[in-house]
């Protein structure tokens, strides 16, 4: 397999690595992509040296200044690359800071319906225990009632 073959291979899968939705997939993705086109721009640079390759037109090309524009463009990807990953990094991570505020929150609520709850179960059971207190005392009393009107009688 030739260099520039290789190279080609290379930069396909970094573009198909690029595509996934992965962040860490996307940065080698790019990576891979530069180096394959770094090789076939060695490549090529190699062949139009030796005379293998001219342009579409016949004349001599300025490979330093191709070379410069490709470098150049290449560089402007990878911060491209950096500033969206950078991106991702911190829109994912206030998501996640979101999602651990709502929780909070919801717990916060539960708990304080919680205890709202059971203060209320307490003070019903409180007011149970008044009245059936109050019956019993009665009852008692009306005994004692019943036992003084029989004795007396």
């Amino acid at each position: 397999m030739t260099s520039w073959n290789r190279g080609n291979e290379n930069e396909d899968q970094g573009e198909r690595n690029m595509q996934s939705p992965n962040l860490g997939d996307k940065i080698a993705g790019v990576g891979q992509k530069v180096a394959g086109e770094v090789e076939q721009g060695i490549d090529n640079i190699g062949d139009t040296i030796s005379g293998k390759q001219n342009d579409l037109q016949g004349t001599d090309r300025n490979v330093g200044a191709e070379a410069g524009d490709w470098a150049a463009n290449r560089a402007d990807d990878m911060g491209d690359a950096a500033r969206n990953a950078g991106r991702d990094v911190d829109r994912t991570t206030d998501q996640a800071g979101d999602w651990t505020r709502d929780r909070g929150r919801e717990a916060s609520d539960t708990v304080r319906d919680t205890s709202d709850n059971i203060g209320d179960a307490a003070r019903d059971a409180g007011r149970g225990l008044d009245k059936a207190t109050d019956r019993a005392g009665d009852w008692i009393q009306e005994r004692g009632d019943d036992v003084r009107d029989a004795t007396n009688g």
